[in-house]
């Protein structure tokens, strides 16, 4: 498995849509040029994501080693319980 990873994870009630608050902190950090790669967590291929980002699965290994590897998790559901932050790890809950 990889290190931890400059990437950012976001996700939007468990990969079921893009949007929320998880969407305008994507859409700002895109704007400002960060060079961070950027995965959408999706519930089933059919959901887009924003242009400069890749979708990844809910529940693959893909999915899996993102979340034990991106630098930056940007929620605004629940993690599932077996997830811990890593050492390096920034998790930004925005359930409000």
């Amino acid at each position: 498995m990889a290190l931890v990873r400059d990437t950012v994870l976001f996700e939007s009630f468990m990969g079921k849509v893009v949007g929320d608050s998880p969407l305008d902190i994507c859409t700002e950090l895109r704007s400002r040029g960060t060079g961070l790669g950027m995965l959408w967590t999706v519930a089933h291929p059919a959901v887009r994501v924003p242009e400069g980002c890749h979708p990844v699965v809910h529940g693959s290994d893909e999915w899996l080693e993102a979340l034990a590897t991106c630098r930056y998790i940007v929620n605004n559901s629940n993690n599932p319980w077996y997830f811990r932050k890593r050492d390096g790890q920034v998790y930004l809950q925005t359930w409000h």
